[in-house]
């Protein structure tokens, strides 16, 4: 490959991963749940932001530091190490904000504030993955809190819960199973086992839900110490609606730093609220757990850092139950997304 054929793969490469990026940003500004907390968080809070130094973490377009630049904020610093920056920085001049905001691209790990800065009041972030964690920004608001952010300094958003239900399908993972155990005359079933394995993303109802939800784990970005995530919490479920637990259901919630005069502001991903661009994380069953009303389902939920590296995470579900109709039921695994 000569040296204008190489350049112009790079420039392909370049453009797909652009359109990679701008596409998952979509799926954030098409989120008017999300979108709006936000906005209403920053409004709500304008007597924090006035005349602040403010750090965006991973701000992708720019949207977050638009806000906070709206809210009264001296001066936003947007940090974003993807092909975003570039997008970020013409968002800027077009918006007449190029004066507040200044976008630098880098990694969070390596970037240097602007001169005469050492410390910032405020940091925000769109920094949640799915199920929370995965893929998510966790560690890079932690790390850039550790070093930049005044002893008394705010997060946005400050806390987070994550939550487990019980689920029923519908027998949609038996039809998929099915559909493995016979393509075209051919069985493929030893695919579709492995498929079973991998932590799904999907849109769950209300009407799916049997069980009650239980918090697995609460974290608060203020004071949250940044080390390897690794957690095991146990659950007990209690039975609301008779019928065939398939999976289980994790979400989350968040909120923001509260105003005086006006209340928090909260977002949830649950079954129960308006949808997100997080959906929800789903972790089926190797068989159906039969459970009758006011029955308990015991387990325990996990989190820890993937073989596949990076931010990933997998996901540790054991679950056992003792009803009247299932009896002396276990089960243990180790999911990820695939």
């Amino acid at each position: 490959m000569n040296s204008q054929q190489l350049e112009l793969a790079e420039k392909r490469e370049g453009e797909e991963i652009l359109a990679d990026r701008i596409e998952l940003q979509q799926h954030f500004l098409k989120d008017s749940v999300t979108m709006l907390a936000y906005r209403d968080a920053f409004r709500n809070t304008q007597h924090l932001f006035k005349g602040k130094t403010v750090l965006d973490v991973g701000c992708g377009m720019g949207l977050l530091s638009l806000f906070a630049a709206k809210a009264g904020a001296a001066k936003v610093i947007a940090i974003e190490e993807s092909v975003l920056a570039d997008s970020a920085k013409q968002i800027m001049l077009d918006n007449r904000w190029n004066g507040v905001v200044q976008i630098i691209k880098d990694s969070i790990v390596k970037v240097r504030l602007p001169a005469g800065i050492e410390k910032v009041d405020i940091i925000i972030s769109n920094w949640m993955g799915q199920c929370l964690y995965s893929n998510s920004l966790y560690h890079h608001v932690l790390f850039a809190r550790d070093i930049w952010l005044k002893r008394n300094g705010l997060v946005f958003p400050k806390l987070a819960n994550l939550y487990i239900a019980g689920i029923t399908d519908n027998g949609h993972r038996d039809k998929c199973m099915d559909l493995w155990k016979n393509v075209q005359g051919f069985n493929l079933s030893c695919v579709g086992k492995k498929v079973t394995k991998n932590a799904v993303i999907d849109c769950v109802t209300i009407h799916q839900i049997l069980t009650n939800s239980c918090v697995v784990n609460t974290v608060d970005m203020r004071i949250m110490r940044n080390k390897p995530l690794q957690f095991r919490s146990g659950f007990k479920l209690k039975v609301q609606h008779s019928g065939d637990i398939n999976a289980f259901v994790i979400y989350f919630d968040v909120s923001f730093p509260v105003s005086e005069t006006r209340p928090t502001v909260t977002f949830s991903t649950s079954p129960r609220s308006p949808v997100t661009h997080w959906k929800q994380t789903v972790l089926y069953l190797d068989k159906p757990i039969s459970a009758l009303e006011n029955e308990c389902v015991n387990g325990f939920f996990g989190i820890m850092p993937s073989a596949q590296g990076g931010n990933a995470t997998d996901f540790e579900l054991s679950v056992a139950f003792n009803g009247s109709v299932c009896k002396l039921y276990k089960h243990q695994k180790i999911y990820s997304f695939s």
